[in-house]
């Protein structure tokens, strides 16, 4: 992401779309069994409230992608390598993040599957000896897979001195679904690392950030991981947990004995909290026996209107460890597969917005998918999940507007703006 320029745009939300939208999305009114429900009218007020014009129809809003990885070395008989998948080259930069990695025998090929931004096309492969030296190789994605082979012609190594870290991918939400927000996309915002244990493959560690709450309206969040049965789980656990909110509404996420619950179509959910504010502050925002609401880490001018609204603090870390009971169930444990997600009240029922591909999924409260697609039917996010080291906007600046051919908001510069990417998904993909 580049040149990120954030405007001090005091956008308050604006009470008079919740009077529209309540009129307008009456899905659960019934009279004489007939359903209610102008979805024409639905559909023009969210289009013209989103902030780009015309957004690309068949838009995936994906940012990052997965390639296979396959890494063969054939050096030094029956020694045992240490093979990593750095997005940037160890040569020229001192802080690596670390894409894929894992263990492997002399005369053997380790294959595996990396995740990486989609801006991104060349890689840096390497092999490391026992004691920390390594070659490495540039290689670039070819018909879905990254392949290198290291041979005992390969001789030049240097000493592996250089900081990692393992990549990371953010979760950024719309806390008003299904009613349009100010598309800051910092309601909720969830930094979610994956690493797999290099002397158990069967076993996966998740780490999740609570980095940031951009609303003042209470906020509960789990992960889904598709496909993942509880068949295929040996356990979950957790050192910590998020604090929960003993009196939150979101009745359906709360601490399992276990680690996790069920979705309805029987895949793993983990409940991280039941209350984004209470978590954030380790349940140090009660107030007069009552839970408040501030934003966390969205406002940092002084002079912003959300300011005496506004709180700093350190995320919330918690960290889980997945035993599965086959290595490839734990390679399957992927950021194409975690769909983290959240749950907000709204007209009397409780919401779940999830990211692309999961946008109309419903895991924990099935009130819409099986028999109302309204709600669902634009291709308009409320959520998306970006590479880790996205900066989300400040309180109230949209994360890009683009009308009338105008590029303003956080992310706004011509052609490496949101605006142009949400009108054309093969344009200004680094914005």
């Amino acid at each position: 992401m580049v040149d990120i320029k954030i405007q001090k745009m005091h956008i308050m939300r604006n009470s008079l779309w919740s009077m529209i939208v309540c009129a307008v999305l009456m899905l659960s009114i019934t009279s004489c069994s007939k359903e209610y429900f102008d979805q024409d009218s639905y559909e023009e007020l969210i289009k013209s409230a989103f902030p780009v014009d015309n957004i690309d129809s068949s838009h995936d809003w994906n940012t990052i992608t997965s390639a296979d990885v396959k890494v063969s070395v054939n050096q030094t008989s029956g020694e045992t390598y240490t093979v990593r998948v750095y997005e940037q080259d160890p040569s020229t930069n001192k802080d690596l993040t670390i894409l894929a990695e894992g263990n492997v025998v002399s005369g053997n090929t380790l294959t595996t599957s990396m995740t990486y931004p989609t801006v991104d096309r060349t890689f840096y492969v390497a092999r490391i000896d026992g004691d920390g030296y390594r070659q490495v190789k540039s290689a670039q994605v070819s018909d879905g897979t990254l392949s290198v082979n290291f041979t005992s012609n390969d001789t030049q190594q240097t000493k592996e001195t250089n900081s990692t870290s393992y990549f990371s991918w953010r979760y950024i939400f719309e806390g008003n679904f299904p009613q349009p927000g100010d598309y800051d996309f910092n309601d909720l915002v969830l930094t979610v690392t994956r690493q797999t244990d290099l002397d158990d493959p069967t076993t996966v560690y998740l780490t999740v950030s609570l980095d940031a709450i951009g609303t003042t309206s209470p906020i509960g969040a789990a992960i889904h991981i598709s496909g993942l049965a509880p068949s295929d789980l040996s356990s979950i656990r957790t050192s910590n947990n998020f604090a929960f909110y003993q009196y939150s509404n979101v009745s359906k996420i709360k601490e399992e004995d276990n680690g996790y619950t069920t979705a309805y179509n029987g895949d793993v959910v983990i409940p991280l909290f039941n209350d984004a504010h209470y978590a954030l502050s380790r349940g140090g925002s009660i107030v007069h026996g009552s839970q408040a609401y501030y934003y966390y880490n969205t406002v940092k001018d002084t002079s912003s209107v959300y300011y005496l609204s506004s709180r700093e603090d350190y995320p919330a870390v918690v960290s889980y460890t997945i035993k599965c009971k086959s290595e490839t169930t734990a390679k399957n444990i992927t950021p194409e597969t975690i769909d983290a997600f959240i749950v907000t009240q709204y007209n009397g029922a409780f919401w779940e917005t999830h990211a692309a591909p999961y946008k109309k999924f419903e895991v924990l409260y099935l009130y819409r998918n099986s028999d109302y697609q309204y709600s669902y039917s634009d291709n308009y996010p409320w959520a998306l999940q970006v590479p880790g080291n996205f900066k989300y906007p400040i309180e109230g600046t949209p994360i890009g507007k683009y009308k009338d051919g105008t590029n303003t908001g956080a992310y706004c510069t011509s052609g490496h703006s949101f605006g142009e990417w949400a009108e054309d998904e093969d344009q200004s993909q680094d914005w």
